[in-house]
């Protein structure tokens, strides 16, 4: 196992991978991976004819792979050290995920969580009225991250490092709501050429049923304008939050994430 020192360690270890079938769960971000090149958490290891990537965390490793073929999977899962392990399976139907599952699931791997992506086609907002609704600020960086660490699920949300949220409040795509001083609400988005991403939405426990998760999601839609769709990735068994999205529009679409973990 070696540490990544460059994007180009990467692009050159998937080359090498023989593809029959080319299979992975790895989609190239330069921006957040040349991050955590920099912050030296991930590394690459190849067994056989696939590729294994571990990026670091607290206490587990978030696994990728890039293989010639289920069969190349199987057998090379194998000679990985058994120590903590969150994946990612994505597929576009339930058959291709379920025969990506079998090496992990054999391997000592077990379910753990599953998303599903939403998506809608911008409708413009002609207007927003909320003075409430505000841009973070460069101190409001370690709160948003606490908050991130004490309310969502870091085997199955990839709780993103204090630098990307810094790049959210440059980009100004950091929306906050304050009660008394305090973060009482907040909502983190990316926008990619036409399409808007939707990566956190919160609402502290103490703060829900007065509309601050409605007022965030409207500023958002009204910042989305310029976008020609806007979607997120939701776990499955978040029902309220799947009613709220589908009362504004959104569908599912045929993409799933099945999480595992060892």
């Amino acid at each position: 196992m070696v540490l990544v020192e460059n994007i180009y360690q990467i692009q050159e270890a998937v080359a090498g991978v023989k593809s029959k079938g080319f299979i992975t769960n790895f989609f190239l971000d330069m921006k957040k991976h040349n991050l955590w090149v920099e912050k030296r958490v991930l590394k690459l290891v190849t067994f056989g004819n696939t590729l294994f990537l571990l990026k670091q965390n607290d206490d587990f490793y978030h696994l990728f792979f890039c293989s010639g073929s289920i069969e190349d999977l199987s057998r090379d899962v194998k000679y990985l050290d058994k120590c903590s392990y969150s994946i990612d399976i994505l597929g576009g139907d339930k058959e291709t995920i379920e025969r990506l599952k079998i090496p992990f699931l054999e391997y000592g791997f077990s379910p753990y969580k599953s998303l599903i992506r939403m998506s809608r086609k911008t409708v413009l907002e002609a207007s927003f009225i909320g003075d409430e609704i505000i841009e973070a600020q460069k101190t409001d960086a370690e709160d948003i991250l606490s908050l991130l660490y004490d309310n969502f699920d870091k085997r199955a949300e990839q709780i993103p490092f204090i630098e990307e949220i810094d790049n959210w409040i440059e980009d100004k795509t950091l929306l906050l709501y304050k009660k008394n001083n305090r973060i009482a609400g907040f909502l983190a988005y990316e926008i990619s050429g036409a399409t808007q991403y939707l990566r956190y939405w919160f609402v502290a426990k103490e703060c829900r049923g007065i509309k601050i998760g409605s007022l965030l999601l409207r500023k958002f839609f009204f910042k989305g304008n310029n976008s020609k769709r806007q979607l997120f990735w939701v776990l499955k068994d978040n029902e309220n939050a799947i009613k709220r999205y589908i009362h504004y529009g959104f569908r599912f679409e045929n993409i799933m994430d099945e999480i595992l973990i060892m």
